[in-house]
């Protein structure tokens, strides 16, 4: 009966990841750095109108959105054994193609977080830094 308990826990502590766009197989973060987390994403979510998925996986996965619209796919992915993988996918619409400079320098702003095992500031650093990059949204109501 314990077991079965458990394992109800764990599925709703799981399910309560996914449907808050945070997405965590590989347990690198506790329960409340996964709160900052999801505050940061709410942050960014809010003031750029858009649709943040935070995807941390064990092995070489792959996430998608079906109609991607405004969306910002962040994925944290354990390749080997001390390597990890990270991926920032946008929607279109987004227009981030002539951002890979200031996407690049971001990532390597927060590298030394990444490699000091410090994810939550990696995260949070990376998202709050994305705020920046990411245009703001243009009016289509407006008239010239």
């Amino acid at each position: 009966m314990k077991k079965i308990i458990k394992f109800f826990i764990i599925n709703v502590f799981i399910f309560s990841l996914t449907f808050a766009k945070v997405n965590i197989e590989k347990d690198i973060l506790n329960f409340k750095e996964i709160r900052r987390v999801e505050r940061a994403i709410e942050k960014l979510e809010n003031s750029k109108n858009i649709k943040v998925y935070l995807n941390i996986f064990e092995g070489e996965n792959d996430f998608y959105t079906e109609n991607p619209q405004k969306v910002l796919i962040f994925n944290i992915q354990n390749i080997e054994t001390d390597e990890l993988g990270i991926e920032l996918k946008f929607s279109e619409d987004l227009n981030m193609e002539d951002k890979s400079v200031d996407l690049g320098i971001i990532l390597d702003n927060y590298k030394k977080d990444l490699y000091n095992r410090d994810y939550e500031k990696y995260i949070i650093g990376v998202l709050e830094a994305l705020e920046k990059v990411i245009p703001e949204e243009e009016n289509e109501d407006s008239t010239s």
